[in-house]
């Protein structure tokens, strides 16, 4: 332990300086999404049945914006890059973009007049790209933001729905327009929006200051110890006539010395970092300090302990100072670990807020690379004209130059595992009795993007090019219920079929037992164990506005069944769609402008979030790396000052768990005094939850258990006659 107290600060100076450099990244990072100096406020543009949400709607929004001296800001996530974030700001010219954006950031001009270009922009890194007009310095260099005026968004066909920042001066301008827009986008819009870019980097910001608050905690701890281990020395300069001051300085002069010189290599260091700024370096250099005036005030604050209350010739002799930082170290041992806990249950319930966010994100991961025609014109003629809406589908399934896929789970309200005992007990007597089955629609492209293997009904395998219209796959194993399916399918679609002319014929196969992909936006759908699926095409001439038999291929918002590519060439993709779009007449009906690409609509911010709950985790290991440290050195602590006693008790023939009865019951003590303070202090702050206060006290009470069996498995009895000779020294 001697060896680790002359580590520990040194290791300090080295972790705060790069959690300092994080925290003014993510300082910066918040300013990159939030313009700084005007009041802000938010509003989401959601799908509405009622409001077409277009280009038309968004500039009437911008334009009442400007009359009262708002500013609006829009974040989408780039089509090209996951990682970066385009910004569209609501000036009328580049040069106003200009002029707004250098007030907040010190842009570095990149040798190019502003122009009223849509397609010029500003960045936080270099594009090398003729478009790119200004620099913004960036920290680390991790952060990708570019400015636009909202010209880019429209002319890019970009998403409209979402978040949007609204920033103000005066209250009463913002009051009026807030009415204003709630005419204009009625139910679209909700003003109470509050999960932004802004909150998931205060996370970030506030997870920085909790480590370093608990770097400065563990420091403190282990300047006492680094005293405690010197109090020979306190002595003989004590009996020389040194004041406190004096031994003070004495004693940790070399160590300013070699401190300062680290500082001031660390300083030399961080100058490598490219776009650091002055006020950087400063905080640097400041916190750095602070932590070695903090070295002078413990060194001094522990001193003053040790010649409070000893004769110098005992100091000299370490004779009971044992006893007095032990006292010490059993409030700081108490108070570390209420910290600890209290911290352990704050990143926990971090944690828990971020479930969901993470759990959205990752499964709808491998639909980033698409979109969804998520509306419609519901007054145009064609909304009926269903020989369009298929002939659409058959257009762009024959074109190229697109990427789709079709599937449609929306029959399964909920996840079958979530489904009582009774309800499936009930769905399975209904299979029985061919009253009732829930199946699923897809189309080929699914099948080969998936994999699925197709068998006939003798299980042998099938190639699908050779499988015309409409078919039903079923699971091997409900290979006996595809007779009452059919008798069940025939009369529910009878109707409908007969309406629209549609081929009645019902072609059945087989698929292995496996999850299916859903590719669904819900959290509790994402994959469905063998489902029965009806396998589609342009045959299918119903849409799903007439009947749940039909298609859904646009118009459900992000449930829409039929997926498309959207690729890294957006208005490639999007040019393709707006050919077959007029090629079955549907210019009134849908547009490219009803795209919304699932990239756009999950925003990076759950990324950010993925990184906290990252953060989190790594930093209640810390938290139990502390304690397990703090652990031996106060048990170690414990075994000093109990040590004549346990010299005795050996000598009597005691086996060694009674020997040290005494020092495990003290332990025990502190803990449980720890623990119940830490349990009304949560309940006070409302952050109490008892499976996670159950745990953590369940850890460091097996980490105590592992840290006691080891000093008293590895105490050395061997040199026991000459430990009572000297009495009851340290």
């Amino acid at each position: 332990m001697k060896h680790i107290t002359k580590i520990i600060p040194v290791i300090c100076f080295f972790v705060v300086t790069p959690l300092f450099i994080f925290f003014a990244d993510a300082t910066q990072s918040t300013k990159f999404s939030n313009i700084t100096g005007m009041k802000k406020d938010y509003i989401d543009i959601s799908y509405s049945d009622e409001i077409k949400i277009n280009s038309d709607i968004i500039e009437k929004f911008l334009k009442l914006a400007k009359e009262k001296n708002i500013i609006v800001e829009k974040i989408n996530t780039s089509p090209n890059n996951l990682n970066e974030k385009n910004v569209y700001l609501s000036f009328d010219t580049t040069d106003e973009l200009y002029n707004f954006l250098n007030k907040n950031f010190k842009i570095k001009k990149l040798n190019k007049n502003v122009t009223n270009d849509s397609n010029l922009f500003f960045s936080t890194y270099e594009h090398n790209s003729k478009e790119q007009i200004g620099l913004i310095p960036d920290l680390l260099n991790n952060n990708k933001y570019n400015y636009y005026t909202f010209a880019n968004l429209f002319e890019n066909n970009g998403n409209l729905y979402g978040p949007y920042i609204l920033y103000y001066d005066n209250y009463s301008n913002y009051s009026y327009f807030i009415n204003e827009v709630e005419s204009l986008l009625g139910p679209s819009m909700n003003i109470n929006y509050i999960f932004s870019l802004n909150n998931s980097s205060n996370y970030i910001m506030l997870l920085i200051m909790a480590s370093v608050v608990i770097i400065m905690l563990f420091y403190f701890v282990f300047q006492i110890y680094e005293v405690y281990y010197k109090s020979k020395e306190i002595g003989c300069m004590r009996l020389l006539g040194f004041s406190k001051e004096k031994i003070t300085k004495i004693l940790i002069k070399k160590r300013i010395n070699v401190y300062l010189i680290i500082v001031l290599i660390i300083l030399l260091s961080t100058m490598f970092i490219k776009n650091i700024s002055p006020e950087v370096l400063i905080g640097i250099m400041f916190i750095n300090l602070l932590l070695i005036l903090l070295t002078y005030l413990i060194s001094y604050f522990c001193i003053g302990i040790i010649l409070r209350g000893y004769k110098t010739s005992n100091i000299i002799k370490k004779q009971n100072i044992a006893i007095k930082i032990s006292k010490v170290n059993n409030k700081l041992k108490i108070i570390v670990m209420i910290f600890l806990l209290m911290l352990i249950s704050v990143f926990f319930n971090i944690i828990v807020s971020l479930q969901s966010s993470i759990k959205i994100y990752n499964n709808n991961k491998d639909l980033f690379d698409y979109g969804v025609i998520a509306t419609l014109n519901g007054m145009s003629e064609n909304n009926y004209n269903y020989e369009k809406h298929s002939d659409f589908y058959k257009y762009i399934m024959e074109d190229d130059r697109l990427n789709t896929f079709y599937a449609e789970f929306s029959s399964r309200e909920r996840d079958p595992d979530e489904l009582t005992d009774e309800e499936k007990e009930l769905f399975d007597k209904w299979e029985e009795e061919g009253t009732f089955f829930v199946y699923n629609s897809v189309d080929r492209n699914y099948l080969i993007k998936e994999n699925i293997k197709i068998y006939d009904l003798n299980e042998n395998i099938v190639d699908l090019r050779n499988i015309d219209g409409i078919f039903f796959l079923f699971p091997k194993s409900k290979k006996d219920k595809i007779e009452k399916f059919e008798s069940y399918y025939k009369n529910y679609s009878k109707k409908d079929y007969e309406k629209y002319n549609i081929d009645t014929e019902f072609k059945s196969y087989l698929y292995d037992d496996q999850k299916l992909n859903t590719y669904s936006t819900s959290i509790d759908l994402k994959y469905i164990d063998s489902p029965i699926l009806r396998v589609i095409n342009e045959d299918l001439r119903i849409s799903y506005i007439e009947s749940p038999l039909g298609l859904s291929i646009f118009g459900i918002s992000l449930n829409t069944g039929l997926k498309i590519e959207i690729g890294e060439n957006r208005n490639e993709t999007y040019k393709a769609l707006e050919e077959n779009i007029i090629k079955a007449g549907l210019e009134d009906y849908i547009s490219v402008d009803d795209i919304i690409a699932y990239s756009d609509y999950f925003s990076n911010e759950i990324q950010i979030y993925q990184t906290v709950f990252l953060i989190s985790i790594v930093a209640i290991l810390v938290l139990i790396s502390i304690y397990t440290i703090i652990s031996i050195q106060t048990i170690s602590l414990y075994v000093k000052v109990y040590n004549r006693m346990v010299i005795v008790k050996y000598l009597l023939g005691f086996n060694k768990n009674d020997i040290f009865d005494n020092i495990i019951k003290n332990n025990v003590k502190y803990n449980i005094i720890a623990f119940i303070l830490t349990a009304f202090l949560l309940y006070v702050f409302g952050i109490f939850n008892l499976l996670m206060y159950l745990l953590s006290i369940s850890t460091f009470l097996l980490i105590d258990f592992i840290v006691m069996n080891y000093v008293i498995k590895t105490y050395n009895f061997a040199n026991i006659y000459i430990k009572l000779k000297g009495g009851n020294y340290d």
